[in-house]
């Protein structure tokens, strides 16, 4: 069975990770630019879709990895134990959250074409986590920005998403990609203030919603980034998102 979106649910931060969707958008095939009319063409919306006939199945947990070619991969995850994805393609390793409701996330493979390990991996104390699941694929992309051109475990929109409307209302009124590219980066910039309480309190897990950081106007680096990610992935201009610990206080910074 087909199901199509199934899961469940400072300034500087947005302009690097902006200026990273300049260079995507710059150096390769994917650049739509201007119409006819000589306006941003903006392209078909992709969405993410998870196959339930061809996701492979094992303890407590499905992967679904019949889009690889798309750039991504689905899985879900049903327990009582925190559990993490863990993404491996040469001495490249990916972690990522997943819920533990059965609930389907998207994930991308964001190393490029070659051979990934996908690994369920539950905790078993503190930071130690065990394997109970591992499907292995060859990956070859249909083009190299496939995996920042969908959304995903950090970056939920549909195409009903508000944030969605609004990024094509943007794109509407740009002449090419580069112009878009700075509707967004403003819009975020001089609409969503920095949340210093929240910053104070989040906790480990912590995911963002777009559409409710566009409601309140405010959010920490995790959510500027996942806003303006959303925003630009939707209409065709592939963005990664980077995120880590910083130095020299050792910050998770997005």
């Amino acid at each position: 069975m087909m199901k199509k979106r199934v899961y469940g649910k400072k300034t500087k931060s947005i302009l690097v990770m902006l200026v990273m969707a300049l260079l995507l958008t710059a150096c390769g095939e994917r650049e739509p630019e201007r119409n006819g009319d000589g306006h941003y063409e903006i392209p078909e919306f992709l969405d993410v879709v998870y196959d339930e006939a061809s996701a492979k199945k094992g303890k407590n947990a499905t992967i679904d990895v019949s889009h690889a070619s798309d750039g991504y991969f689905a899985a879900t995850h049903t327990g009582n134990v925190k559990t993490k994805v863990q993404v491996m393609k040469d001495n490249i390793i990916y972690n990522y959250d997943i819920t533990n409701d059965g609930e389907v996330s998207f994930y991308p493979f964001q190393s490029g074409d070659g051979h990934y390990v996908i690994r369920i991996m539950e905790q078993v104390e503190d930071n130690k986590y065990s394997e109970t699941f591992r499907v292995a694929v060859d990956v070859t992309l249909n083009n190299e920005f496939m995996p920042f051109l969908h959304a995903g475990i950090y970056m939920d929109y549909t195409e009903e998403s508000e944030c969605v409307k609004y990024a094509r209302e943007l794109a509407e009124q740009s002449i090419d990609s580069i112009d878009f590219i700075g509707k967004v980066y403003q819009y975020v910039v001089k609409n969503i203030s920095y949340d210093n309480q929240k910053a104070k309190t989040v906790t480990s897990g912590y995911i963002p919603v777009p559409d409710e950081i566009m409601r309140i106007r405010k959010g920490i680096c995790f959510d500027y980034a996942c806003l303006a990610a959303c925003m630009l992935r939707s209409q065709g201009i592939p963005t990664k998102m980077i995120w880590g610990y910083v130095a020299p206080n050792d910050i998770f910074h997005a």
